[in-house]
């Protein structure tokens, strides 16, 4: 690395404040494993988004060399919204958790989910929880609601 800025330290992984993310939208799993051979150690989050880690038949590989490298995978908010307009929230939640991403992002940009039909802040961070594995919870970007989850994943 070149040394003509100063430059804050970064604190060691797991960081909770200070976060670095990346928003995958759809990088196949070998592209992935090169990004994070010269950046990882500077990402803390990596989210799969737009409903690419659905169709995508390597995410399990993908979330794994997410874990290997400290970063947390988060699941994108798009996938929940589509799940929770077709009454499959609970089912897109339990196959998060399966497929061991650590958080996911609660947003609201694609279904126009009515504000009555959202429980409260603290409701929804217990009810995302209980499907993950792993404690991180907190906003994360423009338009997230809240990410929350537990840690690495597995």
């Amino acid at each position: 690395m070149p040394s003509f800025l100063r430059l804050p330290r970064r604190s060691e992984k797991p960081r909770f404040v200070g976060l670095t993310h990346v928003i995958d939208k759809g990088l196949p799993v070998g592209e992935l494993e090169s990004r994070l051979a010269a950046v990882g150690e500077y990402v803390d989050v990596w989210k799969l988004g737009f409903g690419t880690a659905y169709l995508d038949p390597t995410v399990e590989d993908k979330v794994a060399a997410l874990e290997r490298a400290g970063i947390r995978a988060c699941l994108g908010g798009t996938l929940l919204e589509v799940a929770w307009a077709q009454g499959r929230a609970e089912e897109c939640l339990d196959w998060a958790g399966e497929t061991g991403f650590a958080c996911v992002e609660v947003s609201n940009g694609t279904c126009a989910m009515p504000l009555e039909a959202k429980p409260p802040h603290h409701d929804r961070q217990s009810e995302v929880r209980g499907h993950l594995r792993g404690g991180i919870q907190g906003p994360l970007g423009a338009g997230v609601g809240l990410l929350v989850g537990r840690g690495n994943g597995r």
